[in-house]
């Protein structure tokens, strides 16, 4: 009965142990799947750091690698933060988000994306429907310096920098680890 009791014991642990592991190679994206922008403006210490990164160029390249990056990790690093059940949201709300909003989060670094062509809010691919126009061409993005899963905030609006619609009605919350994006920013900008 004690060898019984032993082998099954011993096969549960092995068991556990391998659906552990495993958690290691499945793969967990938290990315708010936007379209990639016409150009990009970069926001850093309450200034406009740079107002046109166009696309093609090479620091567009590197900025949106390290962008899509960030969203990535494994379901076992996710479970540690407490994070493996969590998923991108969009939350509706007015909020008032214009370059002079940016300009004054003087310690933070927003990369805002920019569309030529009017872009639509979307959650898991269905377009979202609520009291308020769903559709945006300015992206706002919130950058942390983030070693770990940290959620950040991304703001669709409507008005360009100088109309009076600067308002953004619907914002996604997702989580990110964005340390080598902002070390580029920093670093670059």
């Amino acid at each position: 009965m004690k060898k019984v009791l032993a082998l099954v014991s011993g096969i549960i642990v092995i068991v556990l142990i391998a659906c552990f592991m495993s958690c290691a190679f499945v793969p967990k994206n938290f990315d708010i799947n936007v379209a990639e922008p016409d150009y990009i403006t970069i926001y850093k210490n309450g200034t406009v750091a740079n107002e046109y990164v166009e696309k093609g160029t090479e620091q567009y390249n590197t900025i949106m690698r390290l962008y899509k990056e960030s969203f990535k990790t494994n379901v076992l690093n996710a479970l540690f933060q407490g994070k493996a059940f969590s998923e991108v949201s969009v939350v509706e709300g007015r909020q008032t988000i214009s370059s002079s909003t940016l300009k004054a989060s003087s310690s933070k670094i927003y990369i805002e994306f920019s569309y030529t062509q009017e872009q639509v809010v979307k959650e898991n691919g269905v377009a979202v429907e609520g009291s308020w126009d769903n559709k945006y061409f300015y992206m706002p993005i919130e950058v942390t310096d983030s070693t770990s899963l940290t959620q950040i905030s991304a703001f669709a609006r409507y008005g360009t920098n100088s109309s009076t619609d600067n308002n953004s009605y619907y914002h996604y919350t997702a989580f990110a680890i964005q340390h080598e994006l902002f070390s580029y920013l920093n670093e670059t900008f």
